[in-house]
């Protein structure tokens, strides 16, 4: 091989120190020779793949195709033949997992046949299609999460990996990857203040790459939970959201007080961006489905999601020959249109109204406030609000509930008028309370049967307009 010049030193360091694994192979398939990166992409140190064959490290499928590559070492031309794929290889835990290889034959110095076999790790692709597939087969954040600590999973004694994340809606701290106990990881309730997972957790200290193997910071407490865990150094990085807000947190244990070597870095790095992603993704999701599903104004449910709440309770079964009626057997449709409410968005102007709607869906929220009632804006001034159980029951809570919305929604609302002045070039911002009233139609019935309440309520609400308004009426009374 032409050196191009260089120093035999020189080219021996840029392999050393290269992020590919190297190795060397004799005819007879022993390990000639070994880098440092084929710890980080075998998992096995450069002594102990040297105490190896190729058969030691190669699934049994592989071995024929391995042999045919070895074979040509004996036939090389001016031009050797040059071999490239996917291979699995044994994994320390005796797990096989695939690598991306590259390899050729060639004569030492000394005129020695060797095959050259170049690895690369292709755990970061393989793990990101897996995430990709589970979060697209369902929105699991759970499950698209959990392959990702793999990514520094390559030995027995390797570094431990965990992400933790702040599951939102009082689902708590989630956490996947290696058993590490909670404090240390920044997935306990009660972390330590002054400990790195709360500066995380509070975006105290950007701890985007850092490392410490002080534990003596940690506290007592802390310390002594990470030396009987057998935990020396750490890692942390805080894992940000779309607006750049702490979403979670990802660390690295290691069981040596001992820098682990540089080749940890990448996997780390690549860990928690992948989970960084991750958890972007999720919230956008999450996001896109909740803008679906409700209106931008009042924070309610929108039209498709009071009518998908509408198919869902038409297809409950009810047993006709049951002896007792089933709990949500029956249905109550309100519908809610707001009273006097143009004068006062043509008077004070549409930001006023708006103000005026976000007011009255929170006090139509807080009346049908239970876990199987559902409140709605259906568009304009319309509200909806939809009742589930048995009869006597969502008859009377019907009733009960639009007495109190009657009541609420006539209290007088603050809001911030745009009055005209007559000569001002400019409105200026008027502090006003208005008042608007409601009228309401009922329909009770099946639950099998809620599109017809529906229309029945309508019924209602317009019987309830040409009564004068500001009341509610029950269709069929």
């Amino acid at each position: 091989m032409d050196s191009g010049g260089l120093d035999d030193r020189v080219l021996r360091g840029a392999i050393e120190r290269a992020q590919d694994a190297l190795l060397f192979f004799r005819e007879d398939g022993s390990v000639a020779y070994a880098n440092e990166a084929c710890a980080f992409v075998f998992g096995w140190s450069p002594a102990e793949l040297m105490a190896m064959n190729l058969g030691d490290l190669l699934h049994p499928k592989e071995l024929e195709r391995a042999a045919l590559a070895v074979s040509r070492v004996g036939n090389m031309g001016r031009t050797p033949t040059r071999t490239h794929g996917l291979a699995l290889y044994r994994r320390p835990d005796g797990s096989y997992r695939p690598v991306e290889i590259g390899g050729s034959p060639l004569r030492s110095a000394d005129g020695e046949r060797l095959f050259s076999l170049f690895g690369r790790r292709v755990d970061d692709r393989l793990i990101f299609d897996e995430v990709l597939t589970n979060f697209v087969a369902e929105p699991d954040l759970d499950a698209a999460m959990r392959p990702i600590p793999e990514l520094l999973r390559w030995r027995p004694d390797g570094p431990l990996a965990t992400i933790v994340w702040d599951a939102g809606a009082g689902a708590g701290i989630r956490q996947v990857g290696d058993v590490v106990p909670a404090a240390l990881v920044g997935a306990s309730q009660e972390v330590a203040d002054g400990s790195p997972w709360a500066a995380a957790w509070n975006g105290e200290k950007p701890l985007r790459r850092g490392r410490n193997d002080d534990l003596g910071a940690l506290g007592s407490a802390l310390r002594s939970m990470a030396e009987d865990a057998g935990l020396a150094a750490f890692w942390i990085r805080p894992l940000l959201g779309v607006r750049d807000e702490v979403r979670g947190i990802a660390t690295m244990w290691c069981r040596t007080d001992d820098h682990p070597p540089l080749v940890f870095d990448e996997p780390f790095d690549t860990m928690c961006r992948l989970a960084e992603v991750t958890l972007r993704w999720a919230d956008q999701q999450a996001q896109l489905r909740h803008a679906a599903s409700h209106d931008s104004l009042t924070g309610l449910a929108n039209r498709a999601a009071f009518h998908q709440r509408i198919v869902e309770l038409s297809n409950i079964e009810v047993d006709p020959a049951a002896d007792t009626p089933s709990v949500a057997d029956s249905a109550a449709v309100l519908l809610v249109d707001l009273d006097g409410f143009k004068p006062v968005n043509d008077a004070f102007g549409h930001a006023a109204g708006d103000a005026v709607l976000t007011e009255v869906g929170r006090r139509l929220a807080g009346v049908a406030d239970r876990p199987d009632e559902l409140v709605a804006r259906l568009g304009g001034d319309e509200f909806g609000i939809l009742l589930a159980g048995s009869y006597d029951r969502v008859r009377d809570r019907a009733a009960g509930v639009a007495s109190q919305v009657v009541e609420v929604v006539s209290q007088p609302v603050a809001v911030v008028a745009q009055v005209r002045a007559e000569g001002a070039e400019a409105n200026p911002p008027l502090g006003v309370t208005v008042e608007v009233g409601c009228s309401i139609g009922i329909a009770v019935g099946a639950s099998d049967d809620v599109g017809q309440l529906v229309q029945r309520a309508d019924g209602a609400l317009y019987d309830a307009k040409a009564a004068g308004g500001r009341q509610w009426m029950v269709a069929g009374q």
